[in-house]
């Protein structure tokens, strides 16, 4: 048995916590599961509305200012946003704790996973939206057959984006799936789901676990909801079945608050109105009234879901502290007895 247990970090894309909250309409079985299962932070943020610089923040621990930009990496290929000396929780994990470290999915960091601490990585540089439009594989990671490796064989390169994006689903899922069955423990591995960042794919399968398209009853923003709960269940249908519910430390969160339908943002709304389902029979304020929404500085583009499942040793329940994603790192870092270098 291992002397300190296994880590997952699910980081969603877009995701405000009452979308995944308890009253939210959605189909979303396998997420209320894991809440239920969890401490739940009701005051989380993010520390940045954004992409580039939320992920930076919740890699290292840093506020994104301390990037090497001050803003995250943006582009591809660009250099590492950490600077010099800094350290991702990967390296923390794997340098002071022997965890064996992979990474699945958006990544947005900039560099190559494997120079700041993953032994293995099956990462999309920019997510599905941005070039280059496939997925990279390095360290010892492996390529499952639902990844295609390239899209460019598309008859016109106008399909190379949307035909590439609706594998993105069951791509990742199948990696997650492999990692979380195989790496030995103890691991650390770092999922970054992308299925609710625009352009949103509207009507994928995850395993042939079902399509997705208007299952959510809110339009295909939420149909993107659906399917994330399906690969989180994945996930944690494969640390049962391999035993190792009780010995994993379950984080999800969200890189930054939810993103508002754009006829909402183009016009300079202040608060995101309530979505209207598709059947026109009721609707649901997905932002409970909060202001802003992602890429604002107020409460709707900072205010992230926060969850830890450790059986036997966090209760369930819910926390009204207020916590930020520059937490995490040192949190996770002492619970788990691994030193972080001053100078971080």
């Amino acid at each position: 048995m291992p002397t300190r247990p296994n880590v997952v970090v699910i980081v969603g894309d877009d995701i405000g916590p009452h979308t995944l909250g308890p009253t939210s309409p959605l189909p979303i079985p396998h997420l209320d599961a894991l809440r239920r299962e969890s401490r739940v932070f009701a005051n989380a943020r993010a520390s940045a509305p954004l992409c580039a610089p939320g992920r930076y923040a919740l890699m290292t621990g840093n506020l994104p200012l301390r990037s090497r930009t001050g803003y995250g990496a943006w582009e591809w290929p660009e250099a590492s946003a950490l600077k010099p000396g800094q350290r991702s929780l990967a390296q923390l994990l794997r340098d002071g704790g022997g965890y064996a470290t992979q990474l699945g999915g958006k990544w947005h960091v900039g560099g190559d996973p494997i120079d700041v601490g993953f032994d293995g990585a099956l990462y999309i540089p920019r997510g599905h939206s941005f070039e280059p439009y496939r997925t990279l594989v390095r360290g010892n990671a492996k390529r499952p057959a639902e990844c295609p490796e390239s899209v460019l064989n598309a008859r016109r390169m106008a399909e190379v984006p949307w035909r590439w994006r609706l594998t993105v689903p069951d791509c990742l899922a199948a990696h997650a799936r492999h990692v979380l069955a195989t790496t030995a423990q103890p691991f650390f591995y770092y999922h970054g789901a992308s299925q609710a960042h625009l352009p949103i794919m509207r009507s994928v399968a995850l395993l042939n676990e079902g399509p997705v398209a208007n299952v959510s009853g809110y339009g295909y923003r939420f149909d993107a909801i659906v399917s994330f709960d399906l690969t989180v269940g994945l996930m944690l249908k494969t640390l049962d079945k391999r035993g190792l519910t009780d010995t994993t430390i379950v984080v999800l969160t969200s890189d930054h608050g939810q993103d508002c339908e754009w006829e909402h943002v183009r016009a300079r709304a202040v608060v995101c109105p309530p979505s209207h389902a598709t059947d026109g029979l009721s609707a649901y304020d997905f932002f409970q009234g909060a202001r802003g929404y992602k890429g604002t500085l107020y409460e709707g583009g900072l205010r992230v879901p926060l969850w830890i499942r450790w059986p036997g040793v966090i209760a369930p329940g819910v926390l009204t502290a207020t916590t930020a994603t520059i937490d995490y790192v040192r949190t996770l870092a002492a619970m788990l007895k691994i030193e972080v270098p001053p100078h971080q």
